[in-house]
């Protein structure tokens, strides 16, 4: 539950919200009042002496108003994602309820900002051997404390649900076939069938790579590529640098879509496929098979060859990306 001086500090944070809301909406009006005396401006100083290596007329009132499109819709998005903050936070102050995580943090996660965030500004801190505690704000969803300390920051984590390692899996790993030998070792080799819950955590992922490309990869793109037109139009392309730099960006924006359709029709085909595969190595003297194998067992998806588990334990990317 919260105590009354930390609903102090959220309503602190709700009154720095509607500052942040008012300013954001009160600066889509200049924004609009500059375009529209600019653009005319503009356009008169080209239609009475224009210069030969001028841009055309509707190339320049197609830039400007390409350029305050932009600045209003940040503006509006800023100012309603501050007022939905705001809004959540309201719901903190009424539940006064926070979710309280606790765990081992054994390795770093490259893949999640949040962690990379918090050990950066030591919060969190590698140790398997210390269990560590994060807490949430119930309806935000905001960190409010990470080890009984207080952010300096706004955090929202990206909270992900990974399924946990089915009890049956134990089970296949003991029906292993030797696949190979070595003069020191064996690999060993089998397969078992995904659960439900696996399935999910998989078709999740598999639509989280076609969805959030799609609002961010597709937008810059098409928003490159048609400056590059204006740019094509209205100069020399060879002169102008910028020219390049929308194409390329564009461009690369495109490709980048493209590569994460086609990681998501592999994943695709993982779960279509409905297994994973399992290696073990072990020694190949019988002596030493008493002291356990060498190696832990893995377990990873048949088409991608991305790793699903290690020791029962789901592999970093997971945590990071579903």
């Amino acid at each position: 539950m919260l105590s009354d001086t930390e609903r102090s500090e959220i309503q602190g944070s709700m009154r720095r919200l509607n500052r942040y809301t008012r300013l954001f909406a009160l600066s889509i009006v200049p924004t609009v009042i500059v375009t529209i005396c600019a653009g005319p401006a503009l356009l008169r100083g080209h239609f009475h002496a224009p210069a030969p290596t001028d841009p055309e007329p509707t190339t320049v009132f197609a830039s400007i108003l390409t350029f305050a499109g932009m600045s209003i819709a940040v503006e509006i998005y800023l100012a309603i994602r501050a007022l939905k903050h705001k809004w959540a936070l309201t719901a903190d102050v009424n539940a006064g309820l926070v979710s309280v995580y606790r765990g081992v943090l054994a390795e770093r996660n490259r893949l999640e900002p949040t962690q990379l965030g918090l050990l950066a500004t030591h919060l969190l801190r590698l140790d398997p051997g210390e269990q560590q505690t994060i807490e949430l704000l119930k309806n935000s969803r905001v960190v409010w404390r990470v080890n009984g300390l207080p952010t300096k920051r706004t955090i929202q984590p990206t909270l992900t649900e990974v399924a946990s390692t089915p009890q049956f899996a134990a089970i296949a790993a003991q029906w292993l076939e030797p696949v190979s030998r070595h003069e020191q070792s064996i690999l060993y080799g089998g397969k078992r069938e995904l659960s439900d819950n696996e399935k999910r955590e998989l078709r999740r992922f598999v639509k989280r790579l076609v969805t959030r490309p799609a609002t961010s990869s597709l937008p810059v793109a098409f928003l490159s590529l048609a400056l590059a037109a204006n740019l094509y139009h209205a100069h020399e392309i060879d002169r102008d640098l910028m020219f390049w730099f929308f194409l390329l960006g564009g461009l690369f924006n495109v490709m980048f879509y493209l590569f994460q359709i086609r990681q998501a029709r592999r994943f695709g085909d993982d779960l279509r496929v409905g297994y994973v595969g399992i290696r073990r190595i072990g020694p190949s003297d019988p002596v030493s098979m008493t002291d356990g194998p060498s190696e832990p067992d893995i377990e990873f998806l048949p088409v991608t060859g991305m790793l699903w588990t290690k020791s029962g334990e789901p592999a970093v990317w997971r945590r990071g990306s579903t």
